[in-house]
């Protein structure tokens, strides 16, 4: 037998008729789909200061869309970020050694809306100023061997791309011949190549000279 029950939506409470047996279920407590769905919230983007609805599980939210949340984002600063990937007591030299992403031996840092950057670069700038253009950073760590993934500033200096090789050519850090990580060959191979070329070459040059001599030699 239908009921009168009164609808549980505070913005309704319209009476409406419902079945014994939906009561007894627990059921029966609005009028309407319409009104089993909790009430928006209004808020206030904080970007755009726009209005916008959510449902009451958004409650929290402070954006009106993806494009506001992007823009409102709060960007940390780089040298902020590279203190948290900065190893200073491992190293027994005092090298501030990169934990973060590595590529070549060099640490890497995104920038915001910017290509990555090599973090010698971050933490020498903050220190001392902008790279004069044509100038590279160099290592010198102690010990005798650079370290790649070393960020301290006082284990750099400033020199140009001919000092920075000479420089890593006297500690033995370029590799060349047979030490190159791409070579396919071993130092007496490749000795013996050069021999058999230079014979191959003066088997023809011999040949070209006995052709300008005797001409009709071939011809017989």
């Amino acid at each position: 037998m239908p009921s009168s029950r009164i609808c549980q939506n505070p913005s309704c409470q319209k009476e409406f008729l419902t079945t014994s047996h939906k009561i007894a279920e627990g059921k029966g407590k609005y009028c309407s789909k319409r009104c089993m769905v909790p009430p928006r919230i209004m808020l206030t983007c904080e970007h755009c200061k726009n209005f916008f609805d959510v449902p009451p599980h958004r409650k929290n939210a402070k954006v009106c869309s993806r494009q506001c949340e992007v823009k409102n984002r709060k960007v940390t600063p780089v040298c902020q970020r590279v203190e948290k990937h900065l190893d200073r007591a491992s190293s027994p030299y005092g090298c501030w050694l990169w934990t973060g992403s590595i590529s070549n031996g060099y640490g890497y840092i995104k920038r915001h809306k910017q290509s990555a950057i090599k973090v010698i670069k971050v933490l020498w700038e903050e220190e001392n100023g902008p790279v004069p253009q044509g100038m590279e950073i160099c290592h010198n760590c102690p010990g005798g061997k650079d370290n790649k993934a070393c960020c301290r500033p006082s284990h750099m200096f400033l020199g140009t791309h001919a000092q920075n090789m000479a420089d890593a050519s006297k500690k033995g850090l370029l590799s060349d011949g047979a030490n190159h990580r791409s070579t396919k060959l071993n130092s007496s191979q490749i000795q013996e190549m050069h021999k058999l070329f230079h014979d191959y070459i003066c088997k023809i040059l011999q040949g070209k000279k006995r052709n300008r001599l005797y001409p009709d030699v071939n011809s017989l």
